[in-house]
């Protein structure tokens, strides 16, 4: 031959003269036609046969790693690519692998990195999990570099991604808090309060209250910030709910326990003259009531009488005084008899009158009799 022939692609000369045959390149080395030596697979490829023609990842080439896999140091040359370790990840013929960026993780083998869902957050690079919010705080949006604490008047448990108002009933002062506390007796809230309010006057609460009640009819209180209310006391009454005092009970009224919402009138035979009693007294002798409700007892009239004992009924009407006696005055308790030679004829007499002449009678008689002949 006039010419040598240049070596085809994927083989070598060494630059000897004289050569009479190109060598194929070894495992992991190729080269173009005319080479007089090879080059090893670059960084990022590989190669697992000889005379391969190339390293741009075509058919007979060095092959580019796959995604998810890179080629260690020194990197030229390799047989096979390693996988990306967790928290790294590589595009297909990557030379290296890179870290992931925070609020992303990635386990072993990894083309790309994974988003931190949301209550997770990352915030470092390179990392091979997401770490859960702790309690108290939140991360509301993927991909979270850190959490966030919840406000005042909200909770949250590990995990959140969103925080919890505080019930009705219910508070919390502080941020960062993994519940609620309950209101105290006394105190109510309305749902994501920083603190619970006091009841006023009138009103009242247990623990854990949405809002505060109204004292019953015949309660009351009269300070703020109260588990309960009391009974009014004897003598008074409340009908309206939610009042601060008991009103007195009205004279010719009176009640005699305690938590009244009505007092009551007092019996015919009795009155109370005064407000604010617990009971209604009995007429005393010589006096009587015909009526309920009354504040005075009206005097027995001349002609009549009344006596009360505690064991008689309560007096409603005098009584008029029988034959034989009579009242002279107003308020007694026994009519009186008539003296020797006097009489009262009828009942309701007021005076005695005295025997005719040549008649006589004895001591609270009715009728006067003859003298005996003699």
């Amino acid at each position: 031959k006039d010419s040598c022939d240049l070596c085809p692609r994927g083989k070598y000369s060494e630059k000897q003269k004289g050569s009479t045959a190109c060598k194929d390149c070894p495992i992991a080395f190729w080269a173009h036609t005319g080479a007089g030596h090879c080059k090893r697979c670059t960084p990022g490829h590989y190669g697992t046969t000889k005379g391969l023609t190339g390293s741009t990842g075509a058919t007979g080439e060095c092959q580019k790693c796959a995604a998810g896999q890179y080629t260690k140091l020194p990197g030229f040359g390799q047989t096979s690519c390693a996988k990306c370790p967790a928290g790294r990840f590589g595009e297909a013929g990557a030379r290296r692998c890179s870290l992931c960026h925070v609020g992303t993780f990635s386990l072993e083998g990894a083309s790309v990195c994974t988003d931190c869902a949301v209550g997770k957050h990352m915030s470092y690079r390179g990392g091979q999990q997401c770490t859960a919010c702790r309690s108290g705080r939140y991360a509301g949006a993927v991909k979270a570099r850190k959490c966030k604490k919840c406000s005042a008047g909200t909770w949250a448990k590990t995990t959140a991604s969103v925080c919890v108002d505080c019930a009705v009933g219910q508070f919390q002062g502080k941020q960062g808090a993994s519940g609620c506390n309950n209101c105290a007796n006394g105190h109510w809230s309305a749902a994501k309060a920083l603190k619970c309010l006091g009841c006023i006057p009138g009103k009242f609460s247990i623990t854990g209250a949405s809002v505060c009640t109204d004292c019953a009819a015949g309660k009351f209180m009269a300070r703020s910030k109260q588990a309960a209310c009391s009974n009014c006391h004897k003598g008074r009454f409340q009908a309206a709910a939610g009042k601060v005092s008991c009103d007195l009970c009205a004279a010719g009224k009176f009640f005699g326990g305690y938590g009244a919402s009505a007092c009551t009138v007092c019996a015919a035979g009795k009155r109370t003259a005064r407000s604010g009693r617990h009971y209604c007294r009995t007429c005393r002798s010589g006096q009587y009531q015909n009526e309920a409700g009354k504040t005075i007892c009206t005097v027995c009239a001349v002609g009549k009488f009344i006596k009360s004992t505690r064991l008689s009924p309560a007096p409603i009407a005098c009584t008029n005084c029988p034959i034989g006696k009579h009242g002279p005055v107003t308020r007694l308790h026994k009519c009186r008899d008539c003296s020797s030679g006097k009489i009262a004829a009828a009942a309701t007499a007021t005076v005695c009158a005295a025997c005719a002449v040549g008649k006589f009678s004895k001591q609270g008689k009715g009728t006067c009799e003859n003298c005996e002949a003699g």
